[in-house]
C-alpha cells in the first residue's frame, strides 16, 4: 500500500472498509477485509516474484507470512506456531 494513492485508499476505506460519513470503521467488518488483503497483497507479490511456482514450502510460506503481515507484529508469533 505503500505506492497507492490517496483516491485508491480512500476508495478502498469507503467502498471495501466501509468507512461511514463520520469517517469511522466497524472494526467487525474492517478487520476481516484487512486481514484478507494483507494476505493477498504478499501473495500476489510472491507470485509475481517466482512466477513459475505454484506451491510454498513450509520456509517460504513462514516468510511470506512474516513479511506480508509485519504491520501486525508477528514477528513475536513463533515460526513453530506457523
Amino acid at each position: 500500500m505503500k505506492n497507492a494513492s490517496k483516491q485508491d485508499i480512500e476508495f478502498v476505506m469507503i467502498h471495501i472498509y466501509h468507512l461511514d460519513p463520520r469517517g469511522t470503521l466497524t472494526f467487525e467488518v474492517f478487520a476481516p477485509f484487512f486481514i484478507t488483503h494483507i494476505g493477498e497483497l504478499g501473495l500476489s507479490k510472491f507470485a509475481r516474484q517466482h512466477s513459475n511456482q505454484r506451491s510454498l514450502n513450509r520456509d517460504e510460506f513462514v516468510l511470506l507470512f512474516k513479511v506480508s503481515y509485519y504491520i501486525l507484529n508477528v514477528d513475536r508469533v513463533s515460526t513453530r506456531l506457523l
